[in-house]
């Protein structure tokens, strides 16, 4: 039996539950006030992976990097470019240490976060099934939220949302909040 890259990738989108809270809910952002959004990226992912023996397998993501940036940006990488060095490092050893860097150089990019130790964990460590990465960022109306994390049991794939990004708030401005699936 052999697994596609389509199977995979499909897997691995359900695999990632990503959550906004926002700490001025139900504000207007029109203003061009800063809003705090409270992000966790949970691995929902145990016995999610086909192999090719018919059996599952959990999958496992590596610590990654986000960024917030104006829409229209992508601070990571191209669809059929060429990987940086950051996102190299991140697709094949895990870590988003050197690619937030490389980020934060982009235009268009408010700010960057490595992230990659999970909730309750003192260290930075894998993603297993069951936990989560949290961590905050900053955002203005109208601007979008990137990341990208290695996926563990791969020496070259990375799982990354929509290639413009998250929304972190709404077609009228307020502040998005809740469970992004799908995006």
């Amino acid at each position: 039996m052999s697994i596609t890259r389509s199977r995979l990738a499909q897997a691995l989108a359900g695999s990632l539950l990503i959550a906004l809270l926002s700490s001025i809910s139900g504000c207007s952002s029109s203003s061009g006030d800063v809003v705090r959004f409270l992000i966790r990226i949970q691995n929902n992912g145990a016995d999610a992976i086909p192999t090719s023996l018919g059996t599952n397998v959990p999958a496992v993501f590596a610590p990654g990097a986000a960024a917030v940036h104006f829409p229209g940006v992508n601070p990571f990488f191209e669809n059929g470019g060429v990987a940086s060095p950051g996102l190299e490092i991140m697709a094949e050893d895990g870590g988003g240490m050197l690619l937030a860097a490389e980020a934060d150089a982009v235009n268009g990019v408010r700010s960057t976060v490595a992230f990659g130790i999970p909730e309750g964990a003192e260290a930075p460590g894998p993603l297993t099934p069951g936990n989560a990465y949290v961590f905050e960022v900053e955002a203005r109306g109208g601007e979008q939220l990137s990341l990208a994390t290695m996926f563990v049991q791969s020496n070259d794939l990375f799982v990354a949302p929509a290639p413009d990004g998250l929304p972190l708030f709404d077609d009228e401005g307020n502040p998005r909040s809740g469970e992004i699936v799908g995006e």
